[in-house]
């Protein structure tokens, strides 16, 4: 494997355990909402994880879960799968309900002590990005690898290609690995990037690397220019290219998109991407960025040359299909679980 960046990933927090700190300091009483929990947390990008999480995590009597509202003051669900019982809390601890919503002039709670863990670890991306570079690729490159993740019962099945000349793997890798992180819109590096770690210094050990890898995920087009493809080449050390099929940030030309089927994405006055219908049936776009020792026009060209009849680039296809293979066959396997083979097959 290539040498480690200067940059050292800082262990991840415990998301689930900061939440239900949280939850417990809301006073008998009072009420919050999901979004003032994200805020605590450090993002209100993670109100949709907090309201999830409210919903299906593990319950006891003590939890104080019943005082999250909606920021409109309705109710909205409870663990139980029983809103009725969350009003029944409420009202026994002095809350005042009038028919589903919570009476004015209740004022959610907002008093939070947090270490604000979002915000921690947008720090760590934003002195990712300033580690990042952005240099053409280097030219005819003839392998390259694809990596994807795929879960199933709170494991993750983490897959490793690498493909030469033809459309199949020579060979692929794949691991089995506890989620550690959950998923967070922004912070998808966070979930991910621990596992592809793992299973790249695993690998290192019985095969050469591919020189480039494909990431499932964003590269530089990210909101704070890091996202998982650049976050994986820096803290590795090898060249990048993220692949995603939603468009986290920036502006495409609908109208070139549709005559050439290519055209720049542009974020904040700075082409960081390229969106492309290539080939296939879908009239769906994806869009490729440079991760790290790349840039914007050599990391297209690379993707390009191994597109063949799908809407993704063949690593990336293959990396994606293998893992959720694996993650159907096998969802009760053991974290550690290693499996080794070529082609496109398990």
């Amino acid at each position: 494997m290539p040498p480690a960046s200067s940059l050292v990933l800082d262990p991840v927090p415990d998301l689930e355990v900061e939440l239900r700190q949280l939850i417990q300091q809301i006073p008998k009483g009072q009420v919050t909402t999901y979004g003032r929990l994200a805020a605590a947390l450090g993002d209100t990008a993670a109100s949709r994880w907090v309201g999830e999480f409210a919903r299906h995590h593990t319950h006891s009597a003590g939890c104080a879960c019943h005082r999250i509202v909606l920021a409109n003051g309705e109710l909205g669900g409870y663990v139980t799968g029983h809103p009725e019982e969350k009003q029944v809390r409420l009202v026994a601890e002095g809350v005042v309900v009038e028919r589903g919503r919570v009476a004015a002039p209740a004022t959610p709670f907002d008093r939070f002590v947090s270490n604000f863990p979002l915000a921690a670890l947008r720090r760590q991306q934003s002195a990712c990005a300033a580690q990042a570079i952005v240099r053409p690729l280097p030219p005819q490159l003839t392998r390259v690898g694809g990596i994807d993740v795929s879960f199933s019962e709170g494991k993750a099945f983490v897959t490793l290609v690498c493909l030469g000349e033809r459309e199949t793997p020579e060979w692929h890798v794949t691991m089995v690995q506890t989620v550690r992180f959950p998923y967070v819109s922004g912070y998808l590096a966070f979930r991910e990037l621990p596992l592809a770690i793992d299973l790249l210094q695993t690998v290192a050990e019985e095969f050469e690397l591919p020189p480039v890898l494909l990431v499932d995920g964003s590269g530089m087009l990210h909101p704070r220019r890091c996202g998982i493809a650049t976050m994986l080449g820096v803290y590795a050390s090898i060249p990048t290219i993220g692949i995603t099929k939603k468009l986290l940030c920036g502006a495409v030309d609908e109208a070139t998109l549709a005559q050439r089927g290519t055209a720049s994405v542009v974020w904040e006055g700075q082409p960081l991407g390229t969106a492309a219908r290539m080939r296939g049936r879908s009239r769906r776009p994806i869009y490729v960025s440079p991760g790290h020792q790349a840039d914007v026009v050599s990391a297209f060209a690379c993707a390009r040359s191994f597109w063949g009849k799908r809407r993704l680039p063949a690593p990336i296809y293959w990396a994606d299909h293998l893992s959720r293979q694996w993650a159907r066959s096998q969802p009760a396997a053991a974290p550690g679980s290693l499996w080794t083979g070529t082609g496109g097959s398990i």
